[in-house]
């Protein structure tokens, strides 16, 4: 059987987008439920699991659907949820996923994966709202500040439920507006990602012989305390951050407001 890339299916995809041609939509669709179902190629996986996200509400995505449960080794178990949602992270970022998750008002579990398949972090929604998020030690708001600004290259699977109780915790906290979250993440994100280019990886950093003071808004002495330290013994940026896991990001930001403080210098 062949195996078709992921650009092919792409091309397709757009070029039915533009025509709408209801013959050549049949055709794509049994392609996908015929051809790709019987191939567990990983490029394979990946289209269909494309195509299945893209289009959940037309024939397509329900053929991809299909196909993906076909490449599934062995039956769902007892108690299956009632709407699966699969992809990579890489073609849906994880403020795309969490934002159509919101939309759509789902209620079920999130997992995420890395690319060696390993437990990244787990998130329970109900009615499109957070009831929990564990990523490594962190939970709730850290966890999912977290994972928007270290994104986790690899894979998310939603084990959705029509049941909304299915998904309460006795003692539970009230459910948390993801969106808030969201904006907040990706807020996060992009300053990491300026400090990171104005301090980067493998610098050295100098101090000038003025202190460092800590700002109102910087909560933990105990952090500003050990990568100033470190700073003393010569330390690089990731050397600053080292043991900081999984927060590092925080080490990254007071070294590039101590840069812009003209506390360090970069050389």
């Amino acid at each position: 059987m062949t195996s078709y890339p992921l650009p092919l299916v792409r091309e397709v995809i757009t070029f039915l987008g533009e025509t709408r041609h209801e013959e050549a939509e049949g055709i794509l669709a049994r392609f996908l439920r015929e051809a790709l179902s019987a191939t567990p190629a990983p490029a394979v996986r990946q289209a269909l699991e494309w195509v299945h996200n893209r289009f959940p509400d037309h024939e397509l995505g329900r053929a991809a659907f299909k196909a993906l449960q076909n490449l599934s080794s062995g039956s769902e178990p007892t108690g299956a949820p009632s709407e699966k949602l699969l992809g990579d992270l890489e073609l849906f970022s994880l403020p795309e996923l969490l934002r159509r998750l919101i939309r759509s008002q789902l209620t079920g579990v999130l997992i995420i994966r890395d690319r060696q398949a390993n437990l990244a972090a787990t998130m329970t929604l109900r009615g499109g709202r957070l009831q929990s998020c564990e990523s490594g030690p962190l939970e709730g708001k850290a966890a999912i500040r977290q994972l928007l600004v270290n994104p986790v290259p690899g894979t998310f699977a939603f084990l959705g439920r029509r049941d909304r109780s299915a998904c309460e915790r006795p003692g539970a906290e009230e459910d948390q507006d993801l969106g808030p979250l969201i904006i907040e993440g990706i807020g996060l994100h992009d300053e990491v990602q300026q400090a990171r280019a104005l301090v980067p990886d493998g610098c050295c950093l100098k101090p000038t012989g003025t202190e460092p003071v800590m700002r109102p808004d910087e909560q933990d002495p105990a952090l500003f305390r050990q990568v100033w330290n470190r700073i003393g013994t010569g330390a690089t940026p990731e050397e600053c951050e080292a043991g900081l896991e999984p927060e590092t990001y925080k080490a990254r930001l007071l070294l590039a407001r101590w840069v812009e403080d003209l506390v360090l210098t970069v050389v």
